[in-house]
């Protein structure tokens, strides 16, 4: 017996609602005022951080959406990198508006019911609030502390107002916590968005390559992806660049450490070589001997008989 269209309509409407969840945008806050209740599961930290890149082409047409890694994982991000250089070259003024207009846009996401205008609706979705709504949203959070407790508890919390005003950059925003709250079913709770998954399948997810070849054609920069992104390798968002640039400082620290050492050694080896033995003298020429002094004719100085004269006088007579 095939299903009843009463079944089959409620098995659509539950899809429906599982795989819209998170499926692929937020909601933001309309202009006038909004009611809304925030909504906290197990996580104490319920909001989440995200920076986006739109990289526009000099058509102002969007060709990629890209996470920030600075801005939502507090990670060095390489779309930062490749910006910082095409804004170094840029040569006239569209160029530059244009490439600023790259620089990432920051929001905070939460889950939210909201509880009336156009995006009214029984689940909760992911409300996207500008950082300093969201900081005058915590102020409220902590004033209200001592008396409500936890605004975000589904049994005592508070739904809030929130009040926009104005278009483009003259766009502000108001809270305030509504006079009656009502509240939230427990069963809300179990169907809350996945924001981390959402954040990772809309903005992240292999963007990096096509955003980085995107800014590569538009304003002849390149930069490449780490290694610990590229796609077939890691995938995942905690794998970062800083983990590559830890080790390429680390690297490159002990590399100048060594040469650091080994100059030193050689400046210590140096100073403690024992000083070279002094060259000796070289050895004078040997004097050449003085000549010694021909005999002197020995003196008569014997004593000679009166004979041995007589004779000697004789001799002298006859040579005569």
């Amino acid at each position: 017996m095939s299903a009843s269209l009463k079944e089959t309509l409620a098995l659509l409407k539950g899809a429906k609602n599982k795989y819209a969840r998170g499926g692929g945008k937020t909601v933001k806050l309309k202009e006038g005022r909004t009611r809304v209740r925030i909504l906290q599961g197990d996580d104490a930290h319920f909001w989440r951080d995200l920076g986006v890149h739109w990289i526009k082409n000099a058509d102002d047409k969007v060709v990629v959406a890209v996470g920030c890694y600075d801005h939502t994982y507090d990670k060095p991000c390489a779309i930062d990198a490749a910006i910082d250089k095409a804004l170094k070259i840029a040569t006239s003024d569209d160029e530059l508006k244009m490439v600023k207009g790259w620089k990432a846009r920051k929001e905070v996401l939460v889950n939210a019911l909201i509880l009336d205008g156009p995006d009214a609706g029984p689940d909760p979705q992911i409300l996207t609030l500008t950082p300093t709504t969201f900081g005058n949203f915590l102020s409220i959070m902590e004033e209200y502390a001592e008396e409500v407790g936890n605004v975000l508890d589904p049994d005592t919390g508070l739904d809030f107002i929130f009040e926009r005003r104005g278009k483009g950059l003259d766009t502000e925003y108001t809270l305030m916590p509504a006079p009656k709250s009502k509240p939230v079913d427990k069963s809300v709770l179990k169907r809350l968005n996945d924001i981390d998954a959402f954040i990772e399948r809309e903005y992240f997810a292999g963007r990096e390559t096509k955003a980085l070849n995107a800014i590569g054609e538009i304003a002849g920069v390149h930069v490449s992806l780490p290694s610990a992104r590229k796609p077939g390798l890691l995938t995942s968002s905690a794998a970062t660049v800083a983990e590559e640039v830890e080790v390429a400082e680390t690297v490159a620290a002990r590399v100048a450490t060594a040469r650091t050492i080994e100059a030193e050694a050689e400046v210590v080896e140096e100073l403690e070589a024992p000083a070279p033995a002094p060259k000796a003298a070289p050895k004078a020429a040997p004097k050449a001997e003085a000549p010694k002094p021909a005999p002197k004719a020995e003196a008569f100085n014997e004593d000679l008989s009166d004979d041995d004269l007589a004779g000697v006088l004789a001799d002298l007579d006859d040579l005569g």
